[in-house]
C-alpha cells in the first residue's frame, strides 16, 4: 500500500480471524490522522533492565514513536484502515538509523474490532544489516524467510498505554508467553478516549514522545503546572506528581495481579490437560488387556 526508504505499510491477513479465533475485524474503519497520531503518542515500550541497574532504575520505558515517525506512520494507516476488510489487518514496518552504523528496524500490526483498538509490536528498534536497502513487502522472501523474519519467541519487551484507564487488556502475560504468538500486544478503548478526548482534552493529554523516558513513575501524563516562586515546584506540581507515582504503582499492582490470575489459569490448563492424558492411558491399557485376553492372541 505504502513504501518508501523507511517506511511500509501494508495489508496482510489477519491470523486470528482466519483461524476462526476470534470474530472479524471491524473494517473498514473511519479513523482521522489526528485520532491515530493520539493513540500512537500513548503507546510506550518497557524493557526489563540488567540485574545491576534493576536495583537501582528500575524498567526503562520509553515512548515507541518519535514525532517524525508518528507523523509519517499516521497518514498512512488512516489510508489502510479505509481500504481493510474484516479479515486482514493493518502491518507496517518502520526504519530507523541507530546510534552505530547500521540500522533499527520496529515493526508491528494495528486492527480494530469492537471498541477496541488492537496494536501488536513483533519487533521493537530491532539490529539490522547497514547494507539493507529499503523495506520489503510482506511476500518478499527476504521478508518472509530471512533475517526480517519476525521471532519464533516472546519479546523482551512490554507495550503500554500512558494512560492506563484505558487499556482493555495488556499483553504479555504468563499465559500468552507459553501459549500465544510472539508478538506483544496492547488493547486501547479507542471510542472511549476520543469520547473523552472531545468532552474534556485535559483528561487525554499523552506527553509528547521523547527518545527515552526512564523508569515507570515518571512514564505518563498530564499537564505540568509552572514552577512557583524561586525555582520551587508549587503544591500542583507535588500533587501531579504524586499522582504520576500513585498511577505508577497502581499499573505495577494490576499487573502483579494479572500474572497470579494467569499463572492460576495456566494451573488448570495443566491439571485438566493431565487428567485428560491419564483417561486417555486408562483407555489404551484397557484396550491392550482386551486384545490380549481375546482366543488365539499371544499371551
Amino acid at each position: 500500500m505504502y513504501q518508501d526508504d523507511t517506511l511500509r505499510v501494508f495489508l496482510e491477513a489477519d491470523p486470528t480471524v482466519t483461524s476462526g479465533r476470534s470474530v472479524p475485524n471491524d473494517h473498514p474503519v473511519s479513523l482521522d490522522t489526528t485520532q491515530l497520531s493520539l493513540l500512537l503518542r500513548g503507546v510506550e515500550v518497557e524493557r526489563p533492565p540488567g540485574l545491576l541497574k534493576s536495583l537501582v532504575s528500575g524498567p526503562t520505558r520509553e515512548a515507541a514513536f518519535s514525532k517524525d515517525e508518528i507523523m509519517a506512520l499516521a497518514p498512512q494507516l488512516k489510508e489502510a484502515f479505509a481500504q481493510a476488510s474484516s479479515k486482514e489487518r493493518v502491518s507496517f514496518a518502520l526504519m530507523r538509523s541507530s546510534s552505530g552504523q547500521g540500522s533499527e528496524l520496529t515493526a508491528g500490526a494495528v486492527w480494530v474490532r469492537g471498541r477496541g483498538f488492537h496494536f501488536a509490536l513483533s519487533r521493537y528498534r530491532s539490529p539490522t544489516d547497514k547494507k539493507w536497502a529499503g523495506i520489503p513487502g510482506p511476500y518478499d522472501s527476504a521478508f518472509a524467510r530471512g533475517r526480517l523474519t519476525p521471532p519464533d519467541v516472546r519479546p523482551d519487551f512490554t507495550v503500554l498505554f500512558s494512560l492506563s484507564s484505558y487499556v482493555i487488556k495488556q499483553e504479555p502475560s504468563l499465559a500468552t508467553e507459553m501459549f500465544a504468538s510472539p508478538e506483544t500486544e496492547l488493547v486501547i478503548d479507542y471510542q472511549r478516549f476520543f469520547a473523552d478526548a472531545r468532552k474534556s482534552p485535559e483528561k487525554t493529554l499523552v506527553a509528547a514522545p521523547t527518545e527515552d523516558r526512564r523508569g515507570a513513575m515518571g512514564s505518563s501524563v498530564t499537564a505540568v503546572a509552572p514552577a512557583g516562586e524561586g525555582g520551587m515546584p508549587d503544591r500542583s506540581d507535588r500533587l501531579a506528581e504524586s499522582q504520576a507515582t500513585v498511577r505508577a504503582l497502581t499499573d505495577r499492582v494490576n499487573r502483579l495481579e494479572s500474572q497470579v490470575t494467569d499463572l492460576l489459569d495456566i494451573m488448570k490448563r495443566l491439571t485438566s490437560s493431565l487428567e485428560e492424558s491419564r483417561r486417555a492411558l486408562a483407555e489404551k491399557d484397557k484396550e491392550i488387556r482386551t486384545l490380549q485376553s481375546a482366543p488365539g492372541s499371544p499371551k
